[in-house]
């Protein structure tokens, strides 16, 4: 893709991602009951990943963004 090489070090790593999954096992740690009736996993996941989102940081290049959304949205090209 045609990208600005600023976004190249934030997107190929998992960091973010995998951040995002240690603090809901943080958070959801200790419950060990969900009942179905109630929708409490979905309650305690919603609950695990806004925690998560208080710590996430801007990315690097960010200002970069629309120029990913719009490599994107072109169709892709054949190789020949």
């Amino acid at each position: 893709m045609n990208v600005p090489n600023t976004l190249h070090r934030c997107l190929l790593s998992t960091n973010a991602i995998e951040n995002s999954f240690r603090t809901t096992r943080r958070k959801l740690d200790r419950v060990t009951r969900f009942r179905a009736e109630t929708d409490q996993a979905s309650r305690w996941l919603s609950y695990a990943l806004l925690e998560a989102e208080k710590g996430f940081r801007r990315i690097t290049g960010c200002k970069s963004l629309p120029h990913l959304l719009a490599a994107l949205a072109r169709p892709e090209s054949k190789m020949s």
